[in-house]
């Protein structure tokens, strides 16, 4: 396989629904657009659009995300647009070509890379090919483009193989080489056109992996660095082998059940990590998340709980893996399931949770600032009941990490190899604790707290 981007180990990404970040364009407005403070449904609009991004970016470079992940933008009849009518053309809400390559190219200014989000296992029913089907039956061209039981083809069931049952995302049929073709030609062509770093790929376990093989090979002889990236909720299987990297689902729940849900002791987590690590070549290039359009967001999930999603936020930032922030939630943006998780982005920052986003702005500086967090090895040192402590090092650089989802104590010892004697200061208090002979005594271990503790240069 050929080699992994580098960059991704340095990256932080910020994914954006496009339609509820932000209006640049009230031109491109599609008709019905809702206020922007009105609750979102599966149905109504909100006008977000290109523009609004890329007049946003500031915002990015001031949280510190180096990396920009949008879900899907092209011509849709939806506004998720996962129901896809053309791969070549803009959805005009959003703008045009022009707009993509203008946020690609200030975005590349400020040193933010670009993700599309490339759903290929299936369309909408506004797709040119599965209408021109729908209209002429057995004299269409693309008879084979789809799977269907027969003809002409019926919705209500659907007679026609589609995406989880909904009748209006026919599925592609990927092994036809005409299909195939299309959508390489498409993977190439943006990378060309916009000058985008990558691809999200959208449910790719239900496609054979030598669509993805192919598919890989394109790519990267477009774009050698472009990274490749598979949504991933609990198998990985194989789909390690054709993507660079895969969105860490499985992190996430293994996260949650120990930071949030006081579900899963310290000595769990820490053999659920081994375990995934050793299962992705060390983890680096995986996207690990706390939330992103398909679930409730961290605060939502916490019970409004500040403390248990810092705790959560520590443990992704420091961990193995490319962190990924869901828009909104550095400012404590609230949202159940989908729709609610997608509510419009909070400009008013009056309204914003100052504190959770210096929080969060400072575990992006720590990683920016110690190479240790981006591309260090990860070594356990204890998992004591419900705290567990572990250090990511380079040859110059050592970060210790203390995470306590459990109860407060008093006197606490954390066991150290010697090699990690020296002095540490922590990044959030300030405070310094000094390692001596394997042992670093904390003199109080907060309930639901962690310490990042980065060592002193001698």
């Amino acid at each position: 396989m050929s080699e992994r981007p580098d960059w991704v180990r340095d990256a932080v990404f910020y994914q954006i629904f496009p339609d509820r970040f932000c209006n640049g364009d009230r031109r491109n407005d599609p008709p019905g657009v809702v206020d922007w403070h009105a609750a979102p449904s599966y149905d109504n609009f909100f006008g977000g659009d290109l523009a609004g991004i890329t007049s946003k970016l500031p915002h990015l470079e001031r949280l510190g995300a180096n990396a920009l992940y949008l879900t899907p933008i092209f011509a849709a009849g939806t506004n998720h647009r996962y129901d896809t009518h053309d791969y070549r053309q803009i959805d005009h809400a959003l703008g045009d070509v022009g707009a993509l390559r203008e946020l690609v190219a200030e975005a590349h200014t400020r040193g933010i890379r670009v993700l599309l989000d490339g759903v290929f296992n299936h369309v909408g029913d506004g797709f040119w090919a599965f209408r021109d089907l729908v209209q002429r039956g057995e004299e269409s061209p693309y008879r084979d483009w789809f799977y269907s039981s027969a003809l002409p083809l019926e919705p209500e069931p659907p007679n026609y193989q589609t995406c989880g049952g909904t009748h209006y995302l026919p599925k592609l049929r990927t092994t036809n080489p005409d299909v195939a073709a299309h959508i390489y030609e498409i993977a190439v062509r943006w990378i060309e056109e916009a000058d985008i770093d990558g691809w999200r790929l959208d449910v790719p376990w239900k496609i054979p992996l030598d669509f993805w093989r192919e598919f890989r090979s394109r790519v990267k002889q477009a774009r050698p660095d472009a990274y490749l990236l598979g949504e991933a909720w609990w198998s990985w299987g194989q789909m390690r082998d054709v993507f660079d990297g895969l969105m860490n689902y499985r992190l996430r729940a293994r996260i949650l059940d120990f930071c949030v849900f006081d579900t899963q002791d310290a000595e769990d987590f820490a053999i659920e990590v081994a375990l995934m690590l050793r299962e992705s070549d060390g983890g680096e290039f995986m996207l690990s998340l706390l939330g992103s359009h398909d679930t409730p967001r961290i605060l939502t999930v916490t019970g409004g709980d500040e403390a248990k999603a810092r705790l959560a936020y520590i443990a992704m930032m420091t961990l193995p893996g490319t962190p990924l922030v869901y828009y909104g939630d550095e400012v404590g943006m609230l949202g159940g399931e989908d729709p609610d998780c997608r509510r419009t982005m909070n400009w008013d920052e009056s309204g914003w949770n100052d504190d959770l986003f210096r929080f969060v702005q400072l575990l992006i500086a720590l990683r920016r600032d110690h190479a240790a967090l981006r591309r260090g090895r990860l070594e356990l040192h204890q998992s004591f009941n419900r705290v567990l402590v572990f250090s990511r090092e380079t040859e110059a650089d050592a970060v210790v990490v203390v995470l306590n989802p459990g109860p407060g104590r008093s006197g606490y010892s954390v066991e150290l190899p010697d090699h990690l004697d020296g002095a540490y200061a922590d990044a959030f208090s300030g405070g310094r604790f000094e390692a001596r002979d394997g042992r670093l005594p904390i003199d109080r271990l907060e309930g639901r707290s962690g310490l990042v503790l980065v060592q002193e240069k001698r």
